[in-house]
């Protein structure tokens, strides 16, 4: 049985989730420029070179959850907003890149779970962080870290 479908496909619904909360800001009235796209928005702002292999992954998701974790201990959440939305995108490419690292197909599964239970908890604290009910971070660190482990589990050793 292929484990690795159900946590990719609930890996989609939930990238869609991260990628569209909190990223709009209030409505506006209709204007004659045409709309754009979230992505495009966030493009306009600059784009962010993600990593090329798992391992830099990993890494670039572990220093922008210390950013996080940083702006919530600060009190300044909206800190936290930019590291939030960047943690998506690479959240969106880390099973692929696990996969090209040569990752067997349990080790995939295990990483898609995780992948998963980061986006739920990113996407508690992202609701928070633009008025919603959500999540502290301090209210998901336990699990967001239990994720972290795994993914860091499946990392090449240096021999």
């Amino acid at each position: 049985m292929n484990f690795t479908t159900r946590p990719l496909t609930a890996f989609g619904a939930a990238l869609l989730t991260v990628s569209f909360v909190g990223c709009g800001g209030k409505a506006e009235t209709p204007s004659d420029a045409p709309p754009i796209s979230i992505d495009e928005a966030e493009g306009l702002q600059g784009e962010h070179a993600h990593a090329d292999n798992y391992p830099e992954a990993v890494a670039e998701l572990d220093e922008m959850r210390e950013q996080i974790e940083q702006a919530f201990a600060e009190g300044d959440i909206d800190a936290a907003d930019g590291p939030i939305h960047e943690v998506g995108h690479v959240l969106e490419e880390l099973v692929s890149l696990a996969k090209q690292q040569g990752v067997d197909d349990e080790a995939l599964a295990a990483i898609g779970s995780a992948v998963q239970q980061l986006f739920d908890a990113f996407g508690r604290v992202d609701d928070k962080i633009h008025g919603g009910e959500g999540a502290d971070y301090a209210d998901v660190k336990a699990e967001i870290d239990a994720a972290f482990a795994e993914l860091k589990s499946h990392l090449p050793t240096s021999e």
